[in-house]
């Protein structure tokens, strides 16, 4: 592998003798890691491995090239946030998260967003493991085609704010299995949407549906079957 600096003026530099305006690593596999520590103990990792990664300090964008991978270990996470939050999927909260087969990986610093494609004809994969006391809790899977996600500041912690995945989609947890063309996650809510199209139709366990709507802090699903009037699997 092989790693690329661009420096640029001393002016540009808050502290130092120089500023880097760009870093390039690649020609191999290139991995990246950051974790938390807590006096001797690492309390936090988040790791991406990719085939070219490149951040540019101005405009403070992050691209990487695959196929990649990025991980994130949070299962040490402070016992008190598991307690106090009641999102059901949050990565401030006792987790493990994996997101696999991207093409391109752009993280945008400025606006806190994530954007990632996958190859031609093939989808990225996301996996949500919860941690509990009693060891890992059930998983939650998402692959799409092209995945857009936003992030927010709460508290000096950063939440999952909502995403916005679409050219083909589907979600499965202990419950369900739901599969179309775009999919809505709304993380103040809790609440996901799937819509489907004609080549894509919205599925909900093998059953046509126009829509999708869940609940996943309840588990309540609400869909309406083609040429049926609304079903739901509970209220919200």
């Amino acid at each position: 592998p092989r790693l690329i600096l661009n420096l640029g003026s001393k002016k540009q530099a808050e502290s130092g003798p120089f500023a880097v305006d760009h870093v390039t690593g690649d020609n191999g596999i290139v991995q990246l890691a950051a974790a938390k520590w807590k006096d001797d103990e690492v309390f936090g990792l988040m790791k991406l491995k990719c085939y070219q990664f490149d951040y540019n300090s101005l405009g403070q964008m992050f691209i990487a090239k695959g196929p990649g991978l990025f991980a994130l270990d949070n299962s040490k996470a402070d016992d008190e946030e598991n307690k106090r939050n009641k999102k059901k999927i949050s990565l401030t909260k006792r987790c493990y998260a994996l997101i696999e087969n991207f093409d391109v990986l752009k993280y945008d610093l400025i606006n806190n967003k994530i954007e990632a494609g996958a190859p031609t004809d093939d989808f990225i994969t996301m996996n949500y493991v919860p941690v509990t006391d009693k060891g890992n809790g059930d998983a939650t899977n998402i692959s799409a085609g092209h995945i857009n996600a936003r992030f927010i500041s709460v508290d000096n912690r950063t939440e999952l704010s909502d995403v916005y995945a679409s050219e083909g989609v589907s979600f499965e947890d202990q419950k369900n299995i739901f599969s179309g063309s775009e999919l809505l996650y709304n993380g103040d809510e809790s609440m996901l949407y799937v819509n489907g199209s004609e080549s894509m139709p919205a599925m909900l366990n093998n059953a046509q549906v126009v829509g999708i709507e869940h609940n996943i802090r309840t588990g309540r699903t609400k869909a309406k079957p083609v040429g049926i009037s609304i079903f739901s699997s509970g209220d919200f």
